[in-house]
This record gives structure tokens, C-alpha cells and sequence, in this order.
């Protein structure tokens, strides 16, 4: 299933390859869990953990989780209005959205994703004459229902990434890291107004943290020489790092920022063991389904 919210540096074109590339595990755990892509691609698994440092985003999915009918009541007296935009970007320069009950701040996180320009927070209302923008926005009311039932059972959490991969970690653990990108401008307005910066130092930790864990983990990150310094050095696994350059169009409102970019898929184990076993084992289900052609039917005795 897709997600319902559009997120800047969200994996909805790769989040397909990112779930066949993850072994076996009894516990999963997103860090950076934004609009989710990578979460709602993949089967459940037993234990599921999502977090993200942005509380008004994890607000979001605990209402949606918890609340779905009201939310949904909520919608029934929205419209896709600049005038209501405007007034919301407004409330959250101010810090009076800060104020209102969780369903209505959840309503208006969703709002300022959905209805801005390019799904990019407080970056103008979106518009235009080539697609009924109205009917797009409250499509998506539709899918909050089917939304919640996956959300059921996961733990929402709201911390720091590496108290969250502390609290979690053991051997049948897999992480899926995937942090504001180095190249991204960290300093924009988008970013203050949700998550703050993440700075080199924050790559730092987190490479530290991962390079010391018991389970395993993916990370989608940019291809930066930060991260090649790092995680990138020698052959294939030869320091307990594997890699992937995975080439992604970045669509955009903006057609000038129309692009295909390489960014990187690391592990800390070897993906192609992992796609080779999924193989094995399809083989082998086909086989079971398949019936045994040498034993007769009752009706041909």
C-alpha cells in the first residue's frame, strides 16, 4: 500500500527495492520515519517501531492511528482554500497552532503538506489550471481508514535516532535509517519549521551508532564523499559496510527540478545473499503449489 503524505526526501520511487533488499527479522525499527513510503511497501513484521523527531509529523500518525473517525469528521468542513493556507502558516509561525487538541493540530500538519506547493512545508499554497488540486487533497480521506488498520499495532515514538537504535537493538532487529540528506538545505524554511537541521555531526553519530549495533540496518542516503569516507572505503563488506548506487528521478512541481540522482543504499550485510535466498524460496513455494502430476485422481482409477 502508499502512503497518504508526500514528504520531501520521501522514498516513494525506491521504496520497492528498498523492501526486497531486507532479510529476515522480528523487529523493525524506522528512525526517520517521514511520510512512511518504506514502511507501508513492506509485510508486517511481528514488532514494528516508527519515530521521528518531528512531534507534530508523529502527531499526525498517532491521531491517525488512534483517531481516524475524527479526523475524518474534521475534513468534512475543510476546503481547499489559500485564504485557510494561509491562516494555518500563520498559527505555526506563531506557535498558536501549539495550543490547539491533538486532532486538530494532526489535520492542519496534514493540510500544510497536502496543500503546499510542491508538498514542501510553508512553501505557498499549491495551485494550478492542468489538475483539479481539490479533488486530489480530499481523495486521499479516502485511504485514512485503510491507513490506520497498518498502523494498529506499531509504536509511535518521537526521539532522537540513536536513543531510539539503542532502545531496540538485538540480533533479529533491522533498522531503516533514512536522515535529512547532506546535500539537502538544511537551512530553508521547510526545515526549521519541522525537524531543524541535521548536522554533520549528527551523520557522525549516526555512523557511529550503526557501526556498533547488534542488528542490522539500511540507510538511503545522498552519494556525498562524507558518506564514502565512511561507510564506502575498500571492497564490498570489506569493513562490515555494503553499498548499492541506486538511481532515482526526482519529480517535482517545480520542472526545473525534474532530475535522475544517485544516491546510495548501505548495509551492514550482504544484499545480494538476501536476494538470492527470497529467490530460492519463491522457487520452492512455486514447487509446493504446483500439484504432483504423478499421482492419479480418484476419478482416474
Amino acid at each position: 500500500m502508499d502512503s497518504i503524505l508526500n514528504y520531501i526526501g520521501g522514498k516513494s520511487n525506491s521504496c520497492k527495492k528498498i523492501v526486497e533488499l531486507m532479510p529476515e527479522h522480528f523487529c523493525y525499527v524506522e528512525t526517520n520515519f517521514g511520510g512512511g513510503w518504506v514502511f507501508f511497501a513492506k509485510p508486517r513484521t511481528k514488532v514494528e517501531i516508527i519515530n521521528d523527531i518531528n512531534g507534530e509529523l508523529m502527531n499526525f500518525w498517532k491521531v491517525i492511528q488512534r483517531q481516524p473517525t475524527e479526523f475524518l469528521e474534521r475534513s468534512k468542513y475543510e476546503m481547499y482554500s489559500r485564504e485557510l493556507y494561509t491562516e494555518y502558516c500563520n498559527d505555526v509561525k506563531s506557535g498558536e497552532y501549539l495550543k490547539m487538541p491533538n486532532v486538530e493540530r494532526a489535520f492542519r500538519t496534514f493540510c500544510m503538506y497536502k496543500c503546499s506547493f510542491g508538498s514542501k512545508y510553508l512553501s505557498g499554497w499549491g495551485y494550478g489550471r492542468s489538475r483539479n488540486q481539490g479533488d486530489a487533497f480530499f481523495n486521499e480521506f479516502k485511504l485514512i481508514d485503510e491507513i490506520a488498520e497498518r498502523l494498529k499495532h506499531v509504536q509511535i515514538d518521537n526521539k532522537d535516532f540513536q536513543s531510539v537504535i539503542e532502545d531496540y537493538d538485538g540480533d533479529d532487529t533491522l533498522y531503516f535509517c533514512d536522515p535529512p540528506y547532506i546535500k539537502a538545505d538544511v537551512n530553508a524554511q521547510y526545515f526549521k519549521a519541522t525537524s531543524g537541521s541535521f548536522t554533520l555531526h549528527d551523520h557522525q553519530r549516526l555512523y557511529n551508532t550503526l557501526s556498533k549495533i547488534k542488528g542490522k540496518f539500511i540507510l538511503t542516503i545522498d552519494d556525498a564523499s562524507f558518506i564514502r569516507d565512511r561507510y564506502c572505503q575498500g571492497s564490498q563488506g570489506e569493513h562490515g559496510f555494503w553499498w548499492i548506487e541506486n538511481t532515482v528521478f526526482y519529480s517535482s512541481a517545480d520542472k526545473d527540478n525534474r532530475k535522475h540522482v544517485t544516491e546510495l543504499i548501505i548495509t551492514n550485510y550482504d544484499t545480494n545473499e538476501v536476494i538470492k535466498q527470497k529467490k530460492i524460496n519463491g522457487i520452492n513455494n512455486e514447487k509446493e503449489k504446483k500439484p504432483d502430476k504423478s499421482i492419479k485422481g480418484l476419478m482416474e482409477y
